[in-house]
């Protein structure tokens, strides 16, 4: 991995992130409401989830050769130089704005890129 894309403090902030995490959910987990809380968090964050990449692909139009042939590319060429598999992008219309959304539903995180040249 390009070590240039990695800020130097960012080693710092997940071990934070982690320390915290953990403690939070270790503390929920010996409590048995806890317990509770943690399923029903989870649940409403799996349907919320679903939710919003629904609607992105609902309202979107997927990113092809024959849609956006010039954003497809640059995004195969720096999904390439990343070694990176090219995700499922979708352009959607929001505010005026046009926005290019990678998506996947489960394990992976949704990225948003704002396309200034459209």
């Amino acid at each position: 991995m390009n070590t240039k894309l990695i800020h130097e403090n960012e080693k710092i902030f997940f071990i934070l992130c982690m320390v915290i995490s953990l403690l939070t959910y270790f503390f929920l987990i010996i409590s048995l409401i806890g317990i509770i809380y943690l399923v029903i968090g989870f649940l409403i964050t799996f349907i919320l989830h679903g939710f919003s990449i629904a609607q992105i692909r609902n309202n979107g139009v997927r990113l092809t050769e024959k849609q956006f042939p010039h954003t497809y590319h640059q995004a195969k060429q720096l999904s390439s130089e990343l070694d990176l598999e090219l995700p499922d992008i979708y352009i959607v219309q929001s505010g005026g704005l046009l926005n290019a959304f990678a998506t996947r539903f489960f394990w992976t995180t949704l990225c948003r890129f704002i396309l200034g040249h459209c």
